[in-house]
């Protein structure tokens, strides 16, 4: 089986680009980008979409669910614990939280969040990374949609970028692109008022889901300024008044509600950043931008995934006298300031990127570039510039291939760690680790979760809440078996040491003296009652 996923994620897209090389109506477009979503549909529901809730993505579900559970009137997140708690101080998501105004919140993207919350009231929790592979390929639709798009830049666009793999998770980034596909259409259709305030307020709204919207949004309108415009101020305000209201009134709104909600005009996500953002080190920010930009052990950044991408904008900026549309060399000096800056600004490198996501704004921008670049491209007679060209797709494709069958090892691994917790029921459950509270995907808030960070606090717990545990209540303590990737995990702080579950232990042992061990297949469990 993993030889054929291989071979169909390699040959499947060769063979289509040699099919429709010819055909470039929109009704073939669209019949690749039909057969594109079966495939990654499939592979969604191969891979099980609930599995896929891990870290960052699990932590934005319980967001989406306390806005759920609140009734929609309040974002703070539901703590299972609270009665035995109040103070949040043995809270199972300690790194993924952020307190502002007296509540403990998440610090994604709240309208995420609730549009999310909103959908849960009709699916599972399970049916949302299907949502998100929809605006994937709803962006799809509507690069296909521009007759200027080439069937090898669609193709590129499928295969050869994280485009549509940012569609099988539950993450904000596929609604991200959406919204910017939206603006870049209208940007590039006719040149009139409609248009450019359409493609500003679709631009400009991503920044309700992400903040690397107003660096792209700033540099993009500051290269209008000095090339469309050769720093004619009054001339640019006085064309570009329908685009700048279209850019002020996503921002305006997006002030004015984390002003309300956090007391910061830039929100959640800046506030728990921003001492990563003031503190560092210039040495560590340059690591970090090779990581991101190009890649590493695991780290497969913007360029890493697509250098075709970077051939094309070298290519390009060498010829940017033969370009004749400026709307692309906007776009080209864009990126050209937006992914390094962005890269060097970063809060972190991502931990483990498979197509970095803090440059996913500089996808299809590049897709487009790419389409002018091959126009370009395929005129030439030399067949070293077409393999070269056909190599760099291959290997844009391999790339992929490799980050699906990591995903698939991944959800399988994770899907263990599930099971494992679904197997015990304890009216209290101790979490050894926050990596176990993390991994528990849709089964978060199946019990009560606490994750104290030492054995005093642990202590210190039980004493207060002595009369409200019951002589027949069961408590968990749950532990991530030391296989010899954990110990390398251990080693390097991303796990707990022996030594801390053994200090946990021995406070249960003290105030419970029944006590029953349980071997699962990632976890071991070590249940008390008095």
């Amino acid at each position: 089986m993993d030889f054929s996923f291989y071979v169909y994620v390699l040959i499947f897209p060769m063979i289509t680009g040699i099919m429709l090389e010819a055909m470039s109506t929109f009704k073939k477009k669209i019949l690749l980008i039909v057969g594109v979503g079966f495939f990654f549909l499939w592979h969604l529901h191969n891979i099980k979409p609930e599995s896929t809730y891990a870290i960052d993505s699990l932590v934005k579900l319980v967001q989406a669910i306390s806005i759920q559970k609140n009734h929609f009137e309040s974002e703070e997140l539901v703590y299972l614990a609270k009665t035995y708690d109040p103070t949040n101080e043995l809270h199972p998501l300690p790194t993924f939280i952020i307190h502002a105004k007296g509540k403990t919140l998440s610090p994604f993207s709240v309208n995420f969040a609730g549009f999310n919350a909103g959908l849960l009231t009709f699916f599972r929790s399970s049916h949302l990374p299907y949502v998100c592979l929809f605006f994937s390929i709803f962006t799809l639709f509507f690069l296909a949609k521009s007759s200027r798009i080439s069937i090898p830049t669609l193709i590129l666009a499928c295969f050869g970028t994280p485009l549509v793999y940012q569609g099988l998770e539950y993450s904000e980034n596929s609604m991200l692109l959406a919204l910017q596909g939206l603006g870049l259409y209208f940007y590039y259709l006719s040149d009139n008022r409609k248009n450019r305030f359409l493609a500003a307020f679709f631009l400009a709204l991503g920044i309700f889901l992400r903040l690397e919207t107003i660096l792209f949004i700033a540099f993009f309108y500051l290269f209008q300024l000095i090339l469309v415009y050769r720093f004619h101020i009054f001339k640019f305000l006085q064309n570009e008044w329908s685009t700048l209201f279209g850019t002020f009134l996503p921002v305006l709104l997006f002030c004015l509600q984390n002003l309300f909600l956090y007391d910061h005009i830039l929100g959640a996500r800046f506030l728990s950043n921003q001492s990563t953002l003031l503190n560092f080190h210039v040495f560590d920010r340059l690591i970090q931008m090779r990581n991101l930009i190009f890649l590493t052990y695991f780290k497969i950044g913007f360029f890493g995934f697509t250098p075709i991408f970077l051939l094309a904008m070298i290519y390009l900026f060498y010829q940017k006298k033969n370009i004749e549309n400026k709307k692309d060399l906007v776009l080209l000096y864009t990126l050209l300031v937006f992914i390094p800056i962005t890269a060097f600004i970063a809060p972190n490198d991502g931990v483990t990127n498979w197509g970095a996501r803090y440059m996913n704004l500089a996808i299809l921008p590049s897709l487009l570039l790419f389409n002018t670049f091959y126009d370009f491209w395929k005129t030439k007679e030399s067949k070293l510039k077409k393999y070269s060209l056909l190599l760099l797709f291959c290997y844009s494709f391999l790339i992929l291939g490799l980050g699906l069958k990591f995903q698939q090892v991944a959800t399988k691994e994770i899907r263990l760690f599930q099971e494992d917790l679904t197997s015990q029921t304890a009216n209290l459950h101790v979490l050894g680790a926050e990596t176990i509270g993390l991994y528990s995907g849709t089964h978060f808030y199946d019990t009560i979760l606490i994750l104290p960070k030492t054995a005093e606090q642990l202590e210190q717990f039980l004493n207060k809440n002595h009369s409200k545990i019951a002589s027949d209540d069961k408590i968990l303590l749950s532990r991530i078996k030391p296989t010899p990737g954990v110990k390398e995990g251990i080693k390097v702080g991303l796990f707990p040491a022996e030594s801390h579950y053994e200090s946990l232990l021995s406070v249960l042992r003290k105030k419970y003296p029944k006590e029953t061990q349980i071997s699962g297949k990632k976890l071991n469990f070590h249940q008390f009652s008095k």
